[in-house]
């Protein structure tokens, strides 16, 4: 089921609100707005400015991209980065090594299809 980025975002305050032992009127008071504000956002109820909504992710230290993306065009982001490093990686092995790493990797893969089915 897709969430909204007013869903996530009232998700991801209130766990990094908790996380961090704060209550809605300390961060109403570290963001600027009043305390109603910061409940309404966290009930879905109101969704904040762009302004609002950076002031809000800094002082809860939120990743943005966590909020602003759907699950699985983060997940697809992380794929890429990651598929990134492993290209890097791999430029830097010797035939023997990467001979030896596509080894591991097929039995690897071999394990996962075995465990999906």
């Amino acid at each position: 089921m897709s969430t909204t980025i007013k869903e996530r975002l009232a998700a991801e305050m209130r766990r990094a609100r908790r996380e961090k032992g704060l209550g809605q009127a300390d961060v109403a008071d570290r963001v600027g707005v009043a305390l109603e504000s910061i409940g309404n956002i966290e009930r879905n109820k109101h969704a904040p400015s762009v302004e609002l909504f950076a002031r809000i992710v800094q002082v809860l230290d939120l990743d943005p991209r966590a909020i602003l993306l759907e699950p699985d065009d983060l997940m697809d982001e992380h794929r890429l980065a990651l598929e990134a490093r492993v290209s890097r990686v791999v430029a830097t092995l010797s035939n023997e090594k990467l001979v030896a790493w596509m080894e591991i990797g097929a039995v690897l893969a071999k394990l996962d299809s075995g465990q999906n089915q």
